[in-house]
């Protein structure tokens, strides 16, 4: 996906924020009612205290060019220029304010508007929306399309998140069955393990080996244990879905979901590699750290779904799971390496 949802999300706020302004705009412009303070993306400040301002308020008609006739100043403006009328003349002629500038303009140029809706204007360019009637159409169109497009990717995301937590989902049936069918095939071998050894070795060797085999007894069962753990908590969490669509529960718990798949994922594919490192220490073929190193890979990943399971009972998400609660017994922290001693 080319971006999170956070982005997306964030992305459809600021469209928000702006067609929020554009349409002020069209309401402050057709009433003259507009709130003298627009917030900005939520980030609200004191409004600034007005300072009454001279002259009547008006909006230039036509282009008006500056110039000067017998010592008397003619302002230059620009139709849709707002200004402050200071003064009139019966002869039709206005002395006019724009922006600190002062200077003379025909009556017939400008056209007064009311306070309240001048107020607008003035309120809405501070704010930076657009105030001229062609803009305001401009950006509250593309605003629109922009908001509408966001939002279809933020569906569009959320579809794709939810296949792929229903695929997660989908395929953890075949998944625990894999990891299921590794664990007996390791209890098997290590029968045969130890019945091997019983024939072939005695003494210091027997001894090492045995305990070797021991271990690894512990630890079969109890990754067995656990992944039963974590189908009676899947079940359990099942159970309390009631009316939620398969989809939204799904993403709900997806967070566990992939952590049950993640580690059935690791005990299918590392308790064969165990099992063989095993089947060479006990032979005198390989090193303890080897198996080491196989059983620590396989403990973490089941240390993750623990805490994943832990965290989902604690925050009441697992309730009637709690009793089938993945716990990790501190004998599946094997240490092979501890038992490399000299036969």
């Amino acid at each position: 996906m080319r971006s999170s949802q956070a982005e997306s999300a964030t992305t459809l706020l600021e469209n928000v924020s702006t067609f929020n302004k554009v349409s002020i705009t069209v309401l402050g412009l057709r009433s003259g009612k507009v709130s003298n303070h627009i917030p900005d993306n939520g980030n609200e400040s004191e409004p600034e205290e007005e300072k009454e301002e001279e002259g009547e308020p008006a909006v230039a008609m036509y282009d008006h060019a500056e110039n000067a006739q017998g010592g008397i100043k003619l302002i230059g403006f620009t139709k849709g220029t707002n200004m402050r009328i200071l003064r009139e003349r019966e002869d039709g002629w206005s002395k006019v304010v724009i922006e600190g500038r002062e200077g003379w303009a025909p009556s017939s140029y400008m056209k007064k508007i009311p306070a309240a809706q001048a107020k607008a204007k003035l309120t809405l360019a501070a704010a930076g929306a657009p105030t001229d009637p062609k803009a305001v159409s401009s950006v509250f169109k593309s605003t629109l399309e922009d908001m509408i497009r966001t939002a279809r990717d933020i569906v569009k995301r959320d579809k794709e998140i939810a296949a792929l937590s229903n695929a997660t989902v989908d395929g953890l049936g075949s998944k625990v069955g894999a990891a299921q069918q590794a664990i007996m095939d390791m209890k098997t071998y290590l029968e045969k393990l130890g019945a091997e050894v019983s024939s072939k070795y005695s003494g210091r060797h027997l001894e090492v080996n045995n305990n070797v085999l021991h271990l690894a007894t512990q630890l079969n069962v109890a990754l067995n244990n656990i992944i039963h753990s974590a189908t009676g908590m899947r079940s359990a969490l099942e159970a309390s879905k009631g009316a939620e669509g398969d989809s939204e529960f799904n993403q709900r718990h997806a967070q566990w979901f992939n952590g049950l798949s993640s580690a059935v994922d690791v005990v299918a594919e590392g308790v064969p590699m165990l099992t063989e490192a095993l089947r060479s220490v006990l032979r005198r073929q390989g090193k303890h750290e080897e198996a080491q190193v196989s059983a620590r890979n396989i403990s973490a990943s089941v240390a993750q779904l623990a805490a994943l399971s832990r965290n989902k009972v604690l925050s009441g998400e697992g309730d009637d799971g709690s009793q089938h609660l993945v716990r990790l017994p501190p004998h599946s922290r094997v240490d092979f390496a501890s038992l490399h001693t000299s036969y």
